[in-house]
This record gives structure tokens, C-alpha cells and sequence, in this order.
């Protein structure tokens, strides 16, 4: 069968990789992560596929083969950062 045609990554999953899990000014980190849910993806798919079984952490926990921002969690953890800011007061006087 091969990847379904379903499987797809919204941008409101990047721009969230962007914004809570990527804050460098290059490109490498974010590459990092979406090779991360692509991996999963694939072994998921596989699974699937083949019949077998998958740990806990790997297998799939929607229905939907759709990354978005509401289930990227289950892709690549807990959010690194929390808040557009860094310090909540500026920390000069």
C-alpha cells in the first residue's frame, strides 16, 4: 500500500515547532524535529502495515495521520519554551 494519503503535516504544526521547540537562528534543530516526526510516522505506517505491535511512546494515538499543533506533542515531546518571553520584567532599570 505505502504511505497513506492521508499522512500530512499542517503548517500549524511547523509554526509551532518555530515557535515553542526551534528558537535558533538557523535551521538545524527544526530539521531535527520534523526528521524526528517523519521517522515516527514511517514506523507507524509500517506497523500498520506489517501487523506489529508498538511500544506505548511509538504508537499512533489518533486516528488522523495529520500532524498538527494539537497533537504535535505526541511527536516530539513537552514544549521547550513556554513564553514569547524571556524575562516576564525587563531586566534592566
Amino acid at each position: 500500500e505505502g504511505v497513506p494519503d492521508a499522512l500530512s503535516i499542517e503548517r500549524s504544526a511547523l509554526e509551532s515547532l518555530v515557535r515553542w521547540y526551534c528558537r535558533e537562528a538557523g535551521v538545524r534543530n527544526l530539521q531535527k524535529k520534523i526528521d524526528k516526526i517523519t521517522r515516527l510516522l514511517s514506523l507507524q505506517v509500517v506497523a500498520e502495515e506489517e501487523g506489529a505491535s508498538l511500544t506505548d511512546k511509538s504508537s499512533r494515538k489518533s486516528e488522523s495521520w495529520t500532524v498538527s499543533s494539537d497533537n504535535l506533542h505526541e511527536y516530539v515531546g513537552k514544549p521547550i519554551f513556554t513564553s514569547d518571553r524571556l524575562y516576564e520584567k525587563d531586566p534592566l532599570p
